[in-house]
């Protein structure tokens, strides 16, 4: 170690390759510190290499002996294949900062770099780097005469191929950089450009003094843009994030329109809104949304707001929130308009969940409410009429007669009928509501059902005096459940019976539609309903009970539980009603198949 710095003369020229050393310290330490990332620590290594680059070159134009300079150069070259490869890592960091360029596809970069460093180092056993390696002692010290070897040449074009590389990602971002970050760019330009510049000089043999390499002198001046860059202009820790990542990132479709109406430039999402498979630049909105006024005259309108609007994609309708804003340019000048598209399907389709909740609710509400009433005024009349006809037994101050008797015992049998009737009526709607019906279809006739759901209401038809007849084939056949389709024509059967005068008539027939279905209907000679009153009649918030034609109690539910079970048989139904002519009700069954 002290024979080889007792050998070193120095020169001007080694002395002065301090200067880019001592620079390329500095941009060392400040790459390094935490705060910088990625990108900072890459740039530390590749300044890293230029000290030992720079430092080795003083020494070998220092050294006056032919070994001394062969090892200095083999120092040299444990750093110099690694410059270019690092500086495009760190342009690529500082373009894309949250991903940079993938370690996959970087770690093949040193492939060639390290190559070149194991032949530099070892040239004296193959000579594939340099073909021959001299001493050169014609000028004012010492220098070594390189003759390129084949390798060499390789070293030389995949360090240009590197620069160039960077250089068109840097000079390819610039278009859309603000003044700020422009600068920043420029003197990253200039940092990397002016090594190579002064390399191709010497390469191609033009410099003035033979065997002097200037490309580490040349660093003194790279070092100095890249101290602007990294000082002043902050490059290692304010990147612009890049236009293109966020402009096709965006979730929301945005579509930038000039002044006229037609199309600059569009996101990735906002082409998907659309169904684009191309850009359609220059082409007019006016055109392509001739279907969409609301969007057209939201163009317009110089006031710029935010409309909701529906498209149709993938066969379904999506709500997007489109807001217009205007486009300025560096002189506040208007350029255009830019639109963006905020999906508001889930949104919208929770809000119609919402309002239809509320509407189950409010049925449910009424249903409540409908309940209520029936309690207290429906099943209190025929309890409040037994009880005070019941008290009329137990008073002894009360001395009846046999024929008062029977007509007391005729009315107690008239409240429990009516009372029994509701009661059921209830059971089957609290069944329902709960959820626990059951349905079990098979094939009946229907003839069959009819008449033995009708037997228990006969006596009670005759002694209204009113004709019950029955017009249904034989050979008629339903699917259905059997104990829905009874509860179906014991309702509609008594709510012609209350609402029929005394010798009136009620027919029950059925009909082969000759579809799917059976047509079943429930006619009489009664009072009729009002036309106000029929869209009423299958709708639990609405008050539709009313007195019979000899006051039977009437609350409408079993109407309601009609409705029900035919619609959970697959059926319809359906009423027609004249006043004073009377009344029919329909409904649907399927057939038997």
């Amino acid at each position: 170690m002290i024979e080889f710095f007792e050998q070193l003369q120095l020169n001007p020229l080694a002395l002065s390759l301090l200067v880019p050393a001592i620079v390329s310290f500095i941009l060392w330490f400040e790459a390094s510190k935490r705060q910088n990332g990625v990108s900072g620590k890459i740039f530390s290594y590749a300044m890293l290499s230029v000290i030992v680059w720079s430092v080795a070159y003083g020494f070998e134009l220092a050294s006056t002996r032919f070994e001394m300079l062969k090892l200095c150069l083999k120092v040299e070259y444990l750093a110099i294949p690694y410059v270019t490869t690092m500086m495009l890592l760190v342009i690529y960091q500082i373009l894309d900062k949250e991903n940079g360029l993938p370690y996959a596809y970087a770690r093949y970069l040193f492939i060639i770099p390290f190559v070149t460093m194991v032949l530099a180092v070892t040239n004296d056993y193959h000579h594939f780097f340099y073909k021959d390696v001299s001493l050169d002692t014609s000028g004012l010290f010492p220098t070594l005469k390189l003759t390129f070897g084949l390798w060499y040449y390789v070293h030389v074009a995949y360090a240009y191929i590197l620069v160039i590389t960077g250089l068109v990602l840097l000079i390819k971002r610039m278009r859309s950089l603000k003044s700020y970050f422009l600068y920043q760019r420029i003197a990253m330009i200039i940092g990397v450009l002016s090594p190579m510049i002064v390399f191709s000089v010497y390469f191609i043999g033009l410099m003035p003094v033979k065997n002097i390499d200037p490309t580490p002198f040349a660093f003194t001046l790279s070092g100095l843009a890249f101290s602007v860059s990294i000082l002043k202009y902050r490059m290692l820790t304010l990147v612009p994030v890049a236009r293109d990542h966020v402009f096709h990132s965006m979730v929301d479709g945005i579509v930038v329109l000039d002044i006229s109406g037609k199309i600059i430039d569009c996101n990735p999402s906002g082409m998907a809104i659309f169904k684009w498979d191309k850009m359609p630049v220059a082409e007019s909105v006016f055109n392509l949304w001739a279907d969409k006024p609301d969007l057209t005259q939201l163009i317009r309108n110089k006031d710029y707001e935010t409309i909701e609007i529906e498209i149709l994609r993938n066969s379904e309708l999506h709500s997007y929130i489109v807001s217009s804003a205007t486009v300025l340019n560096r002189k506040k000048i208007n350029v255009g308009i830019s639109l963006s598209f905020h999906e508001n399907t889930i949104r919208k389709q929770l809000l119609m969940k919402i309002q239809a909740n509320e509407q189950i609710l409010a049925k449910l509400n009424a249903e409540k409410d409908k309940l209520f009433a029936i309690l207290s005024h429906d099943l209190r009349s025929p309890v409040n009429s037994y009880v005070s006809l019941t008290d009329m037994f137990i008073d002894e101050s009360f001395d009846l007669s046999l024929d008062e008797i029977r007509v007391m015992a005729k009315s107690m049998n008239k409240s429990a009928r009516s009372l029994s009737e509701l009661l059921e009526n209830l059971l089957e709607w609290a069944k329902m509501q709960r959820g626990n019906f059951v349905i079990r279809k098979e094939s009946i006739f229907l003839g069959q059902i009819v008449n033995h759901a009708l037997e228990v209401l006969k006596e009670m038809f005759s002694n209204k005096e009113i004709d019950l007849k029955i017009d249904i084939e034989k050979s008629l056949t339903v699917n259905c459940d059997v104990q829905l389709l009874k509860s179906i024509i014991r309702n509609l059967a008594t709510n012609a019976f209350k609402f029929t005068p005394r010798k009136g008539k009620v027919i029950i027939a059925a009909e082969d539609l000759e579809t799917e279905f059976i047509q079943i209907s429930i006619r009489d000679t009664g009072i009729g309903i009002r036309k106000e009153l029929i869209g009423k009649l299958f709708q639990i918030e609405n008050e539709v009970g009313r007195p019979g034609t000899e006051g039977e109690s009437s609350s409408g539910l079993g109407l309601l539980l009609c409705k029900d079970f035919v619609e959970k048989q697959g059926g319809k139904i359906w009423v027609e009603s004249e006043e004073t002519v009377g009344t029919t009700f329909y409904f649907t069954l399927p057939k038997s198949t």
